[in-house]
């Protein structure tokens, strides 16, 4: 199949610029000495935050328990930037671990998981328009859904299907999924998401955390599920990084699935399997149900397609999942393969 593919991209091609790389990625694991200081990637907005035994604490004052911290070195919009982390309320009570995305003054998409009942465990995630704003500064309560199983330590992902919405999903130290849960409203927020700074923030006697990570996913596709009935367009946004910038780009789709994927040369696997579908994808670029789907990406390494699903295209085709994921190349020195970005899925709704 390699051969297919590099044959094929090779007719297409007519140009490119050289580069090879991956999209953002920050990882910081606070293995370093104890100190009052996190280092130069951290920048502290309110309270303290401190190293302790190869985690950052958040500490609390007497007259302040938020403590909140800002990278220094990640960049992105809140749509296209998942984080995560390890969290552990240490059995005190009423600890809160948070996250937000989209940051700049105390702006942002935020999540928070909480001890909310004083028993020293984290049991219910409450999602915020910005850090103790509220239900997406509406007033009341904040959207909100409880863990199925509390916990005093795990880890949690905070993401965004689309613009509007905002994910969280638990897991415990097995990484054994105890809750997720969405909210929607980011787009009406008081306090929009206009940073591109990731933040976390701990309340209430100082959780701990460890093992941050925020990244950018190569590939996403929105909105994630279209209508048999009333069909609809999903939007393929690549995010490759700059340093893929002017290099070619061919979307393929698969109806069977992303592992164990297809070789498209030299260690790059599109994450897609192999079936009449990625064939009729990859010996038809630009051709429906894709538009765009061949094309060069811009300075940034991104690029854009789009897939339709025709209005009462076939109900029985309702709640299957089908992927699509974009293979990178360029013509510098013949043609070489640099890379695939991650599959997207869309899921055919009634």
């Amino acid at each position: 199949m390699s051969t297919i593919i590099k044959t094929t991209l090779g007719t297409l091609a007519l140009a490119s610029l050289a580069a090879s790389a991956s999209a953002q990625s920050y990882t910081d694991d606070f293995n370093r000495p104890d100190s009052t200081n996190l280092g130069p990637d951290w920048v502290e907005e309110n309270g303290d935050f401190e190293i302790q035994s190869n985690r950052a604490v958040g500490i609390g004052f007497p007259w302040d328990d938020l403590s909140i911290i800002r990278n220094t070195v990640y960049s992105g919009t809140y749509d296209s930037t998942i984080v995560s982390m390890d969290i552990d309320s240490q059995g005190k009570i009423g600890a809160t671990a948070g996250m937000v995305t989209g940051h700049q003054f105390w702006g942002g998409v935020s999540a928070k998981l909480q001890d909310n009942d004083g028993d020293g465990l984290f049991d219910r995630v409450f999602f915020e328009a910005a850090i103790n704003a509220g239900a997406w500064h509406g007033g009341g309560t904040p959207v909100h859904f409880d863990l199925t199983t509390p916990i005093v330590a795990g880890s949690m992902v905070l993401s965004c299907p689309d613009t509007d919405t905002a994910q969280v999903d638990v897991y415990n130290t097995s990484g054994v999924l105890v809750g997720t849960g969405t909210a929607s409203g980011i787009l009406a927020s008081a306090f929009p998401p206009v940073g591109t700074e990731v933040a976390v923030y701990t309340k209430n006697g100082g959780a701990a955390i460890d093992n941050f990570e925020a990244s950018s996913p190569t590939l996403t596709g929105a909105p994630a599920t279209l209508s048999m009935a009333a069909g609809g367009v999903q939007n393929l946004t690549i995010n490759m990084g700059a340093a893929h910038a002017g290099e070619l780009y061919l979307m393929l789709g698969s109806t069977s699935g992303t592992g164990p994927g297809t070789l498209a040369g030299p260690g790059v696997i599109v994450p897609l399997n192999t079936d009449p579908y990625l064939i009729y994808t990859l010996t038809h670029p630009n051709g429906a149900p894709l538009g765009g789907s061949f094309g060069a990406l811009d300075a940034s390494g991104g690029g854009s397609t789009t897939f339709t699903l025709p209005m009462a295209f076939d109900p029985t085709l309702v709640g299957i999942t089908i992927h699509h994921a974009a293979v990178t190349f360029d013509l510098t020195g013949g043609l070489t393969v640099t890379g695939a970005t991650q599959a997207a899925p869309v899921t055919f709704g009634a």
